[in-house]
């Protein structure tokens, strides 16, 4: 006769009571259902792709789906490119924010994007600035309290 085990998951951070699968040996224990969650994915709440990972050891996160604190001791995503990325597992895989394609032997495609298009020696086109050319000002004149209204870093000339 089948004994219901009480367990937390490792994988949601949720209580369980039916069958899970368990590895003594690393002190893992998940849901029966958590297995089919992808490795790695893309989710429309961020621009890279966000792998699943045990996040133990990491400290003041938030998750980028429920902008609630990530819980430890169970796992998630995060992104290899970002190292403020976190999301719970349960938020990362809901239908409103997966569209369900496990992406773990796809390529990852790089993004080689130029940060301006050249337009003459004098003029630049910004990836910042696209309503407007960006002039270089070869008056030598220096204008404290000058900001760039894009990065809002001060307008150095370099003297």
């Amino acid at each position: 006769m089948p004994k219901s085990i009480y367990f937390t998951c490792t994988t949601l951070g949720l209580d369980g009571d039916r069958s899970p699968y368990v590895c003594l040996q690393c002190d893992f224990t998940a849901h029966n259902d958590c297995s089919g969650f992808p490795w790695v994915t893309n989710i429309n709440r961020h621009d890279y792709r966000v792998s699943r990972t045990s996040l133990l050891g990491v400290v003041q996160a938030v998750c980028g789906v429920c902008r609630k604190k990530m819980d430890w001791s169970c796992r998630g995503y995060s992104c290899k490119r970002c190292s403020d990325f976190e999301f719970h597992t349960k938020c990362a895989t809901r239908e409103d924010v997966w569209d369900g394609r496990e992406m773990k032997d796809e390529p990852e495609e790089d993004e080689d994007i130029e940060p301006f298009k050249v337009i003459d020696e004098n003029t630049i086109l910004h990836f910042i600035h696209e309503d407007h050319p960006l002039r270089l000002d070869k008056s030598g004149i220096f204008i404290e309290e000058r900001f760039c209204k894009a990065c809002v870093y001060s307008v150095l000339s370099q003297q």
